[in-house]
């Protein structure tokens, strides 16, 4: 971090206290996010006699509130986008339609006969076999397309500013 222009930052700021975060390389090449928290001690005529600098390391925070963030939004056996997130992603795309009269596909996929996979082949086979769905059908999506799963064996996909007969020839590919 900067501390060459700390004490005008927060004397400019008009703060008593100044929080920042910044990203530092270590001389290991290891990166850090380290979050500054500067604050003024005023002498007896008021004026800013020092400053009190703590630094902490919150790289570690940092990664594990991403990770909490992915396990709300993803799910877990597939990697895929989960419900909550496909929602949050087609109020997006409904919002866009109305607002610029985008046009965008919704395809709905589930697996015919997937209960007998898990009957005849045990849990840890399905799971196997949803994670290759998944991969397959991640393969043949462009960066445009959001893929979820639904829940056991039903998959989405939404497609971006895509014209029916687009959606509709991927529909069939798949």
């Amino acid at each position: 971090p900067d501390l060459r222009g700390l004490r005008g930052r927060l004397l400019a700021s008009g703060c008593p206290s100044l929080t920042e975060e910044h990203d530092f390389r270590c001389k290991s090449g290891a990166s850090v996010r380290l979050k500054l928290t500067a604050s003024m001690i005023l002498d007896q005529e008021r004026d800013v006699g020092a400053m009190l600098v703590l630094l902490e390391d919150v790289s570690n925070t940092l990664r594990l509130s991403r990770e909490l963030e992915r396990q709300v939004t993803h799910d877990t056996l597939s990697g895929l986008a989960n419900r909550r997130e496909l929602q949050r992603w087609l109020v997006h795309f409904l919002a866009l339609s109305r607002r610029d009269d985008s046009r965008h596909a919704l395809l709905l996929l589930d697996i015919d006969q997937f209960k007998l996979i898990n009957d005849s082949c045990g849990p840890a086979a399905g799971d196997e076999y949803l994670r290759r769905i998944a991969a397959r059908l991640s393969s043949e999506m462009d960066g445009r397309a959001l893929l979820a799963r639904m829940g056991s064996d039903e998959f989405a996909i939404v497609l971006e500013d895509t014209p029916l007969p687009d959606a509709h020839a991927l529909a069939e590919r798949l």
